[in-house]
């Protein structure tokens, strides 16, 4: 198969996934599959809800587009990242100015906020800031630089010219709980921040958000460049791992699966290593196992990150095993039809 009739496949897969999905609309009804898939080359990228086990929401600024929204006179050329925004508390004019730069930690863009005794925020867009569960962990990190960053007219020392604070939503969208992730003043070169979270009960989302003067008072001045926000959900460390079956007896060529669980359940995503003692006597590949010849063998489940993690299956094959069943199936049907006749 050539390399175009490949090319011409692909687009038409991915064709028929945006139109099944509603990403694009079916006017005019001849539809070119290939200036679909070029023209939504950024979103087909994103469609994955992971990237590296994060949780995607644009953290690297990489999805950009020119802006109609309400906050576009605050970006250079209207051009900003997806899913992002920049706003003055309304009391307060907007004195901050946003960039897409190449001055990034990593790939091609930061996000670089020019500041002049502004008071405001940048932050994720509500409606589509990531969804959490209840009572699972998450890491958030982020990588900041600054320069000249000062207070105006504040000398007070809990209130920083950047505070970057992650805020737990509920189904309203009203903040439930927030906590604080860093607080930045005067210059640094990149500095990366990170904590830890546990989801409320009650909250559905989280708001990323960078507080321009969290005081209130004179303003924040200077400059603030943000990339890599990273949003992950914590897998908790394994405690044990339980085959369903602790020995078998098998025949030869006899084939079935074993089947696990990790305590806690969370941690069942973990990779496993499957090992028989003696593959001339049974064979295991993937939970599958299949007895070879006569003799004895254990299988072995361990976790592959957590090696000392394990669990065994003694199994027994004989030529034997299937006969003897048979038989005692056989003798007990006969037993049963003598007492049958018996009573009558």
């Amino acid at each position: 198969m050539n390399k175009n009739r490949v090319e011409r496949g692909i687009y038409k897969s991915v064709a028929a996934i945006l139109i099944a999905n509603n990403f694009i609309t079916l006017a005019p009804l001849k539809i070119n599959a290939e200036e679909i898939f070029q023209e939504n080359k950024s979103l087909i990228n994103n469609m994955n809800l992971s990237r590296d086990s994060y949780i995607d929401m644009n953290g690297d600024f990489e999805d950009i587009f020119k802006s109609t929204s309400l906050d576009k006179d605050l970006w250079i050329n209207n051009v900003k990242p997806r899913n992002w925004e920049i706003s003055s508390y309304s009391s307060f004019p907007t004195t901050m100015m946003g960039e897409i730069t190449n001055d990034s930690k990593s790939g091609k863009n930061a996000v670089k906020i020019n500041l002049d005794k502004s008071i405001g925020f940048f932050k994720t867009a509500t409606s589509t800031s990531p969804k959490i569960e209840s009572g699972k962990e998450y890491e958030i990190s982020v990588w900041a630089k600054s320069e000249n960053l000062i207070k105006d007219n504040c000398n007070h020392e809990n209130h920083s010219p950047i505070l970057i604070k992650v805020e737990q939503l509920d189904i309203s969208n009203k903040t439930i709980e927030t906590t604080n992730l860093a607080n930045i003043s005067g210059t640094n070169n990149w500095t990366n921040y990170s904590t830890t979270i546990e989801a409320r009960p009650e909250a559905q989302r989280l708001r990323l958000v960078v507080v321009f003067d969290s005081g209130l008072h004179g303003g924040t001045s200077g400059n603030i460049i943000i990339d890599d926000f990273k949003l992950k959900e914590i897998t908790p460390k394994p405690n044990n791992i339980k085959l369903d079956k602790d020995n078998l007896k098998i025949a030869p060529g006899h084939t079935g699966r074993l089947t696990y669980n990790i305590d806690p359940i969370q941690a069942n995503k973990e990779p496993i290593i499957w090992e028989s003692s003696d593959t001339s006597v049974v064979e295991i590949k993937d939970g599958i196992f299949k007895g070879i010849s006569p003799g004895n063998a254990v299988i072995t489940a361990k976790l592959k990150n957590y090696e000392d993690i394990k669990a065994q299956c003694s199994v027994e094959v004989s030529e034997s095993i299937g006969v003897e069943k048979i038989e005692f199936e056989k003798e007990n049907r006969v037993r049963r039809k003598k007492k049958l006749y018996s009573k009558s």
